[in-house]
């Protein structure tokens, strides 16, 4: 079977396109791979500083507790328990099953 001289004109510029696309699509994945990492690391860098923060937290606690022996020899007035709100435990027990 040969090509016919109508037939090639078809072929060759659907070659070319199909030849595009595939550089488009070449191209296409680093970028998107760069996308997903930069936004890993953001999320990443997020969740350090959260646990940072609750280690401060949890460290001035630790710190307050080690005082509350000298507070209760000085007297508890004016002393208030402040809770901490934890950032993603709910305050509402649902009972509703």
């Amino acid at each position: 079977m040969s090509w016919k001289a109508v037939e090639m004109q078809v072929a060759l510029p659907r070659v070319q396109d199909a030849g595009k696309l595939q550089e488009q699509i070449a191209q296409r994945n680093p970028t998107l791979q760069h996308f997903v990492s930069q936004r890993q690391e953001q999320i990443d860098r997020k969740k350090r500083t959260s646990i940072m923060q609750q280690e401060n937290v949890e460290e001035a606690l630790v710190h307050e507790k080690g005082d509350g022996r000298e507070r209760s020899k000085e007297g508890k007035a004016g002393h208030q328990d402040e809770t901490i709100d934890h950032p993603y435990l709910g305050k509402r027990i649902d009972f509703s099953g």
